[in-house]
């Protein structure tokens, strides 16, 4: 038995009563209530379907089968006897669309020959596909076309005919075989075949406002709105327009010329400023080639100057005839440059892939320059290929920065008892912060060993010596690590190691200690990790507050040692017992 559609008979019709023909159950957990009456509108002929209530529960989806109607449904299925009530926002809304598409369609069709190919009714917009080119201005006469029709507020009336060819000439489109086929009437202005529900005047429709194109298959496609969608866009755009007029200090039609002018201000601005760039890097070029000592150069460019890593490492290797690998980045991730000078017998893209093996960078490139990106906090790692680490601190640079640092405090480098201190404190920053260069994973891979062990291991009196990096003065004292094993062991003498790698570069003491902790319980897995550092800090002792006897103690206690009390007090108790903590 089919479902009788109501829609068709009835327009205007929201509640309705029907009998429940079947409803089984879907594998969604909803169900398919088939009814012998409904004036739900199923999805077809480009309009989306109808929503709204059987009985308690929710429709969903309506869809065709053969000559009946599917509800799909949310909750219960109802049965016997029962009303439905159409969604009427959602259904004025798509008759509106609907009837708004048939008054363009002919409009344009009308006025330019294009005739409508396609159609689809969208949440938010609608389109029509031409059949041939069109542009602003042709589309622009057929929507002011239509916008003429809706004023005129023609009536809009279905008929049924029992076929092809019992309908009038004038119908607008190729019709289909159907039996009986149901033609739509816009007044006088269109006639065309739809199965769809649509307004009862033209007027109904609202505005018809046409919002862009584009090419499509030797025609366009043309979007579209009608109705409250219409008004609620122009909503929107005048806003922004509005808004962007306020921004700029202008009038709101006169926003484009202003916008105009801004572009050619910003090409001009752009044109000089890549000018002065284009200077800026040579003079650095220039300045970096003086300054570097032998071998290949590495440069860390900072932040916002990714843009810079193609040209300046292909002209600081013309300079110094020499490899250079430049970094550029303030992400996670650094972006790489490397180039070879002239001559060069290695291939770029093949040194860039060697430097990055095993650093989880990617990259490549051709004979002269290469490209690529890398995990920022494996920089060093990468330009270990180069034997030779970023220049900070050490080498010529620093060398430079510390004559500089002399002259600065009214001191004159070239006396006698300090020609060569630019160079001594080079070598003793060089070696104070040796620990950026160091990975904790390659001092201790060699010695972790297999051991069915699961009590404490403590290694206490370390001595530490770090630098604050706040006014780059020392801080001493002494570090007592920690750690309950899990099947893997360290050599004893690789947790002092581990500490130096840490202690070694610029520094907060509660960040040394959590270093240390995190790498210990990274690389060996334990049941959990104690470190307690206590330091005395020349920042306090010798300016500032100029405590001479105060000692800072911070700890980081992970796994076992923060969750078991028991365990934490006896750590505690052994550096106390043994002079510690």
């Amino acid at each position: 038995m089919g479902t009788r559609r109501l829609y068709h008979e009835d327009g205007e019709l929201r509640t309705f009563e029907a009998t429940v023909l079947e409803a089984p159950a879907r594998e969604d957990g909803r169900h398919a209530v088939v009814l012998d009456e409904t004036a739900f509108y199923p999805t077809s002929g480009g309009q989306p379907h109808d929503t709204g209530q059987l009985g308690e529960a929710r429709v969903v989806d309506v869809v065709e089968d053969g000559d009946r109607v599917v509800h799909v449904v949310d909750g219960d299925a109802p049965s016997g006897r029962v009303t439905g009530t159409v969604d009427w926002d959602r259904r004025m809304d798509h008759r509106r669309q609907h009837t708004g598409q048939h008054i363009l369609s002919r409009a344009i069709q009308d006025t330019r020959g294009a005739k409508t190919v396609g159609f689809h009714l969208g949440e938010e917009r609608c389109s029509i596909d031409l059949d041939r080119p069109l542009d602003d201005a042709a589309l622009a006469e057929g929507e002011m076309a239509a916008n003429r029709v809706v004023l005129d507020n023609q009536p809009v009336v279905a008929r049924w005919y029992d076929g092809p060819e019992d309908a009038p000439e004038e119908v607008r489109s190729t019709l289909p075989d159907e039996r009986p086929l149901r033609l739509v009437a816009v007044g006088e202005f269109d006639l065309n075949a739809c199965c769809g529900t649509h307004v009862s005047r033209a007027g109904d429709v609202g505005p018809v406002k046409i919002l862009r194109w584009e090419k499509n298959k030797g025609g366009v496609r043309v979007e579209f709105v009608c109705g409250e969608r219409a008004l609620a866009d122009y909503g929107r755009r005048h806003r922004a327009l509005r808004d962007l007029a306020l921004d700029l200090t202008t009038e709101e039609f006169a926003v484009p010329k202003r916008v105009a002018a801004l572009r050619d201000e910003h090409k001009q601005l752009r044109v000089r400023l890549e000018k002065t760039e284009d200077e800026l890097r040579e003079r650095l070029a220039l300045v970096w080639t003086s300054e570097a000592g032998e071998g290949p150069l590495c440069r860390d460019l900072g932040p916002g100057r990714e843009d810079w890593l193609a040209p300046m490492a292909t002209r600081l290797a013309e300079l110094g005839k020499r490899r250079v690998l430049l970094l550029a980045g303030d992400g996670e991730v650094g972006r790489l440059a490397l180039a070879c000078p002239p001559g060069d017998e290695a291939r770029a893209g093949d040194l860039l892939r060697e430097a990055l093996t095993g650093t989880g960078g990617k990259g490549g490139g051709s004979d002269r320059l290469a490209r690529g990106q890398v995990p920022r906090p494996i920089w060093n790692k990468c330009t270990r290929y180069w034997e030779r680490i970023r220049p900070s601190p050490g080498g010529t640079d620093m060398e430079h920065l510390i004559r500089e640092l002399l002259q600065t405090i009214g001191e004159d480098p070239d006396r006698e008892g300090l020609v060569k201190t630019p160079a001594r404190v080079s070598r003793a920053w060089e070696f104070l912060t040796q620990g950026y260069k160091q990975d904790p994973v390659e001092v201790v891979s060699d010695a972790i060993f297999t051991q069915d062990s699961d009590e404490m291991i403590c290694i206490q009196n370390i001595e530490m010596y770090s630098m604050c990096e706040h006014h780059l003065l020392p801080f001493v004292g002494k570090a007592h690590v920690a750690y309950i094993p899990d099947g893997k062991v360290v050599g004893f003498s690789k947790i002092p190691r581990l500490v130096d790698v840490f202690a070694r570069r610029l520094q907060l003491q509660e960040r040394l200690t959590t270093q240390i902790a995190d790498s210990i319980m990274t690389l060996l897995k334990p049941h959990g990790v104690g470190v307690v550092i206590e330091a005395s800090h020349l920042c306090m002792t010798m300016r500032g507050v100029e405590k001479q006897h105060s000692r800072a103690t911070t700890s980081a206690m992970l796994g076992v040692f923060r969750e078991d009390r028991a365990t934490r007090n006896e750590f505690l108790s052994l550096l106390s017992r043994n002079g510690g903590s």
